[in-house]
């Protein structure tokens, strides 16, 4: 009988703690003077982060161009690449050809009449005025000649990562920069990280005196080129690279306590997020919490912890700003003595077990 009363009375406590607190109004009883002596400590505020974007990418782009400018040689023929030559003769117009090769793997095309001609390494400039004085030497009188590159395949770098189209890209010039790079694959992908892995194959002397080719290395911080302008990080990417484009590492953020849903959630990637989102996430308030004992748990660059006081009272009333978050960072709501009083007793008497915490 005496057991069946205080587990009446704890359920009756229980009860009343529940059934407020729903919103973010002001308890009814509350600590005024511990208000007025203790001053709860805020984090610092961290400024918006944006999504990296398109537009960004060329946004960058332009600053450079304007910044350093671009001075492009033109382009040299190699393997692969597809041309279209036309042979006009102002005197023999019944002999014009127009012919469509591809340059062979010993860097040769095979030009109607000439047979095998050598054309890797020379621009189209280059070849025209080779072909001109050959056919000049041999079949016609002062022809017209005109070679286009209708496919540009001699050139490929190779783009890999969280980029939008991953993939073999030809270029179009003998060397781009990493933010022309980027915007050939058509822009970051979902969740980039901020490093740009360039390898590179280069010559060194080998152990017997013989040159060999190695793999290089070479890193790029992409935050600090699109945000920061930093041209520095904008570095030449050469026919035959490998761009790989590390994706973030997953991030989570953490809400414990007083809420509805206590878990572990992932941090949403782009725009501001604040404490309030965070208490969304977790469903909102749990009946017992207060929410002027909220607290924020952040780890410091040195391996330290931070403590921070939230009063979401004060923010729901625009007495002070959200808080932005951080990805790691522990949200964890607090209650008063009362329910914690009570919580204690119900476990000690086997009536409460407590819930585990989802993991994502």
């Amino acid at each position: 009988m005496r057991k069946a009363v205080t587990v009446l009375m704890a359920g009756l406590l229980v009860g009343l703690a529940g059934c407020s607190y729903q919103d973010f109004a002001r308890p009814p009883v509350r600590n005024y003077l511990g208000d007025i002596f203790y001053k709860p400590k805020r984090p610092p505020e961290l400024g918006k982060v944006e999504v990296q974007r398109l537009d960004e990418l060329a946004e960058a782009m332009a600053r450079w161009r304007e910044t350093i400018g671009l001075t492009r040689e033109e382009y040299t023929l190699g393997p692969r690449d597809a041309l279209k030559v036309s042979i006009l003769v102002p005197t023999q117009l019944d002999a014009s050809v127009t012919a469509e090769f591809e340059v062979n793997r010993d860097g040769t095309a095979a030009c109607p009449l000439l047979g095998d001609v050598q054309v890797a390494g020379l621009t189209t400039r280059q070849v025209e005025k080779k072909l001109a004085k050959l056919y000049g030497e041999r079949y016609y009188r002062n022809p017209a000649i005109s070679v286009v590159i209708s496919e540009y395949r001699s050139k490929p770098i190779f783009m890999t990562g969280a980029v939008a189209n991953p993939g073999v890209v030809y270029l179009s010039a003998n060397r781009i920069t990493l933010l022309e790079a980027l915007l050939l694959a058509g822009g970051l992908g979902e969740n980039p990280g901020d490093t740009a892995q360039v390898t590179r194959a280069v010559e060194a002397a080998g152990g017997s005196g013989k040159s060999e080719l190695k793999a290089q290395t070479i890193r790029a911080d992409i935050a600090r080129l699109i945000k920061g302008s930093d041209m520095v990080q904008n570095i030449w990417i050469y026919p035959g690279d490998v761009i790989h484009i590390a994706p973030a590492e997953a991030k989570y953020f953490y809400v414990l306590g007083y809420v509805r849903a206590p878990g572990v959630y992932p941090f949403p990637e782009g725009g501001s997020f604040r404490v309030m989102d965070a208490i969304a996430y977790a469903r909102g308030l749990d009946g017992g919490a207060h929410p002027e004992k909220v607290y924020l748990h952040r780890r410091t660059t040195e391996g330290s912890e931070n403590i921070y006081r939230v009063d979401l009272t004060r923010i729901a009333a625009a007495k002070e700003p959200d808080v932005i978050m951080e990805p790691g960072d522990r949200i964890i709501v607090g209650t008063g003595w009362g329910r914690r009083f009570i919580e204690g007793l119900l476990h000690s008497l086997g009536l409460r077990q407590l819930a585990p915490v989802p993991l994502p």
